[in-house]
């Protein structure tokens, strides 16, 4: 019983080791999304990757993955390192830094936004799957800023 026990366990650690090393050799390709169209060159670009409806666009906790970067010239360009998929992009030209967008009284974007594929927003975000895109190796993604 005793022998049994410790093949087992064998076993499970070296199912483990397996799982992370193929993991680890999982192909990982560089998004790049380019930002142009800021008004000001105020607060910084925010950025969020979904891939799937789950969230999409404003709930960051959501999001597969999220950050920023300074804006520069009137653009800014920030990269992730992500394995084969399909996903999409919002970003936010978020001019007082608090990780959200800011909206008037009556509900309206006081900031600038954007989506993959440069799909415009009417009176809601558009839809995940209008944004969406496959990534099977780099890739780059224009996105131009909208303002309400």
């Amino acid at each position: 019983m005793r022998k049994f026990l410790l093949a087992v366990l064998m076993l499970a650690c070296s199912l483990t080791l397996l799982g992370k090393t193929q993991a680890q050799q999982a192909p990982a390709f560089t998004l790049t999304i380019h930002v142009t169209g800021f008004r000001n060159a105020t607060g910084r670009l925010g950025a969020a990757i979904y891939s799937n409806a789950n969230g999409w666009p404003e709930d960051l906790s959501k999001a597969l993955v999220h950050d920023h970067t300074s804006i520069k010239n009137g653009e800014a360009t920030i990269q992730f390192k992500l394995p084969a998929g399909t996903y999409s992009v919002a970003v936010l030209h978020d001019e007082n830094g608090n990780q959200k967008l800011d909206r008037n009284i009556f509900g309206f974007p006081k900031e600038g936004f954007g989506f993959s594929n440069n799909v415009k927003a009417a009176l809601s975000a558009p839809a995940w799957q209008k944004c969406s895109f496959t990534l099977d190796g780099d890739k780059t993604v224009e996105v131009a800023l909208q303002y309400k």
